[in-house]
């Protein structure tokens, strides 16, 4: 295969892989907008007995999900240094989407846990999610980083 042909592939694998990251993102920011206005219109109720607990579900999601996410998106990758780079995009491409299914993880839990208890403040926890997800973005300073690229394969992904 040529080297042109390789560069297409891996650009439109990498757009593809843009275009997934961003739509995992969009709904929970869809979704803790809409869970704001909610609340905001729903009567303040004093703090219940039985459900007060859940306000620590969304942190506990976090703390326990950033980091495995980190774990697995490494281990995947761990053995596929040493392959061709449209092998590599490919291991990337895979890693990079579970990453980001388990940082959605925590996003979820925290919209929830906000409808049940109607609480928004519990909501600036989707604030710390969407800065892990801007700093996991596919670009091409973090790709050839990740996979360790040398200088000929790092000149074959799009700018």
């Amino acid at each position: 295969m040529s080297s042109n042909t390789t560069s297409q592939n891996i650009s439109k694998k990498l757009k593809t892989l843009t275009i997934i990251h961003w739509t995992i993102v969009l709904p929970l920011v869809m979704g803790a907008v809409v869970l704001f206005a909610i609340n905001f219109q729903r009567p303040t109720e004093a703090p219940g007995e039985t459900i007060d607990y859940l306000i620590f579900l969304p942190l506990l999601a976090m703390v326990v999900t950033l980091p495995l996410s980190s774990i697995f998106y490494n281990q995947s990758l761990k053995n596929k240094l040493n392959l061709p780079l449209d092998k590599k995009i490919d291991a990337y491409f895979s890693a990079s989407i579970m990453r980001d299914s388990f940082l959605e993880i925590p996003g979820v839990i925290t919209c929830i846990v906000s409808y049940i208890l109607g609480n928004s403040v519990i909501l600036a926890v989707i604030l710390i999610i969407l800065l892990k997800f801007y700093a996991t973005r596919p670009v091409a300073k973090k790709i050839s980083a990740d996979l360790r690229l040398s200088r000929s394969e790092q000149d074959q992904l799009p700018v």
